[in-house]
């Protein structure tokens, strides 16, 4: 897995139940020591990253959310309503920092 030949780890958060998130992790084929998807039903994780906003007309707008972080220091991040899915961006960021 190239995350793992980079030394990094994928930390997702879901609003999905614990039992879906492990379900969805095996069906993507997300090697356990790389890719953890959490469960964040009650949005905790999301309104801390800033991922769930909530609108005047009451309704929450939830984003994606991409931070890259290395050696305590943020790189890279990336918000949308769309799923950031530039990898080797991402990949090639991380091999310059480790070199």
């Amino acid at each position: 897995d190239q995350f793992r030949e980079a030394g990094a780890v994928v930390v997702a958060f879901s609003d999905n139940e614990t039992q879906k998130c492990r379900e969805v992790s095996k069906q993507y084929g997300f090697a356990s020591d790389v890719f953890y998807l959490c469960s964040d039903t009650g949005n905790v994780c999301s309104k801390a990253y800033g991922t769930s906003i909530p609108e005047r007309n009451g309704t929450v707008t939830e984003l994606h959310g991409i931070r890259v972080i290395h050696k305590r220091i943020q790189l890279f991040e990336h918000y949308s309503t769309t799923p950031y899915m530039d990898v080797r961006y991402v990949l090639n960021l991380l091999k310059r920092k480790t070199q």
